[in-house]
């Protein structure tokens, strides 16, 4: 699990720990995404700490004035992708119907960080997809190929937004962040394998 801050990545870890349902292995590292040097040292840790990195999954994004900021939000994705969670209001198409409630959600920055990531999702996919390895080479024996997506984990309860209770559950619009976690991982099972590549949530896809 990586976070900004490693205090609050340690406090979220111990809460999943507590779970007596869990049986994983878990461990926090620090990873600020608009920091290259905070990249880095995590890139480092996962390469000295474990064998290989199996799935990725960058939800990172940001919530503020985007100028100068936004753009270095993707150099994690220089790790490499197989599984995104971008958001919905990231779609072009969807932020032009009017008739969705969300379309009057001003979120430029955090708008603007999702539609970059759709953007890389198509490019990677068109890049990574089917190749044997993380690093493109492919053809290996017994390698598997990569698979990019782009996963929008539905509006979930948050302190993206905030730490009150109205905040964290977007007026009570929010939901169980548990149930998007199992979708993510159906998706990293192979059960929308059919769909590699492209835009999914757990009704179907959205468009880019």
């Amino acid at each position: 699990m990586a976070s900004r801050s490693l205090e609050k990545g340690a406090a979220a870890l111990r809460a999943i720990q507590s779970d007596p349902a869990i049986k994983s292995s878990l461990s926090a590292i620090s990873l600020d995404v608009t920091s290259t040097d905070s990249i880095t040292a995590a890139f480092a840790h996962v390469s000295t700490h474990h064998d290989r990195l199996d799935v990725l999954i960058n939800n990172a994004a940001i919530h503020t004035n985007p100028r100068n900021r936004w753009p270095r939000n993707y150099l994690v994705l220089s790790l490499r992708i197989r599984s995104v969670p971008p958001s919905s209001l990231g779609s072009l198409v969807l932020a032009g119907d009017t008739t969705r409630f969300d379309s009057r959600v001003d979120a430029l920055a955090y708008r603007m960080s999702k539609a970059a990531l759709d953007m890389l999702v198509v490019q990677d996919h068109r890049k990574l997809g089917g190749k044997g390895d993380m690093n493109g080479e492919g053809g290996g024996k017994g390698e598997r190929p990569i698979k990019v997506f782009a996963i929008c984990p539905g509006l979930v309860v948050s302190e993206l937004r905030g730490s009150t209770e109205e905040q964290r559950t977007c007026g009570g619009m929010a939901g169980d962040p548990e149930g998007s976690g199992r979708f993510i991982q159906m998706v990293m099972e192979g059960e929308r394998d059919e769909d590699v590549g492209k835009f999914v949530h757990e009704g179907g896809n959205y468009p880019w």
